[in-house]
This record gives C-alpha cells, sequence and structure tokens, in this order.
C-alpha cells in the first residue's frame, strides 16, 4: 500500500515556517511541509501552491525555499503539457501576462489604486 506522502509535494525551507497540517486545518512552524498540490507559481517574491481545483493551498516567500521535491509517480511528459497549458490557457485570457509592464502602466495602476478602483476593475484594465 502506497503512502499518503508518495503523492504529496514536499516543500524544505532554510528557516522554520507556518505551514498547514495536512491532518487537520491547523497551522505549524516546521522546515518541512507537506501539500497535495498540481503545480506552483513562482514570481520572484512568492511562491504559491496550487491544488488541482486552481486554488492557492499556501504561498511563502521563494527566498526561504531550499527545495521542492514532486511526487516521483508524477510523469514529466504530463507536468510539462500541464503547464503549458494552464500557460496558454492564462495567455488567452490575459494577454499581458508575463509581460513586462511599462512606467505608464505602473502610473496608471498607481492612479487606480488611489482612486478606489476595486481590484477586479484594475485587474481587466491591466
Amino acid at each position: 500500500m502506497k503512502n499518503k506522502r508518495d503523492s504529496m509535494v514536499a516543500i524544505l525551507f532554510t528557516e522554520p515556517v507556518l505551514g498547514p497540517d495536512p491532518r487537520d486545518s491547523g497551522e505549524f512552524l516546521s522546515n518541512k511541509h507537506w501539500l497535495e498540490a498540481a503545480y506552483c507559481i513562482q514570481n520572484g517574491q512568492t511562491t504559491s501552491f496550487i491544488d488541482f481545483e486552481g486554488e492557492v493551498l499556501s504561498e511563502w516567500k521563494s527566498s526561504t525555499i531550499q527545495a521542492i521535491n514532486w511526487p516521483k509517480d508524477i510523469e514529466e511528459t504530463a507536468e510539462v503539457e500541464s503547464g503549458a497549458n494552464r500557460y496558454n490557457q492564462i495567455k488567452g485570457q490575459y494577454p499581458n501576462a508575463w509581460t513586462k509592464w511599462l512606467d505608464s502602466e505602473d502610473d496608471k495602476l498607481r492612479s487606480e489604486f488611489e482612486q478606489g478602483l476595486q481590484l477586479e476593475q484594475i485587474c481587466q484594465s491591466h
């Protein structure tokens, strides 16, 4: 019989961080956390772990992550294809995703935020 942890992602940290307890809804401090994640997104500042329904499970500062160990039974080709499909899906919905912003767009974003626009409105305009 396979151990449940064999199908979970192990995240190793450079220092103890708060993370979810997979057995209950609590959090605990540790140098290693386990998640049932489908993939992760790294943006330079943070690393977000996403479940199979597309919801964020956990997010940590990228600088605190030492290693990410994915389950051994995930086929690399499926992982690459899944990542490529996700990238294309996001680019189709948000053509500017992963595109470097101009200073003028930063100014526009700042102005919209200061005007009190809702996050969804700001996202749609960018």
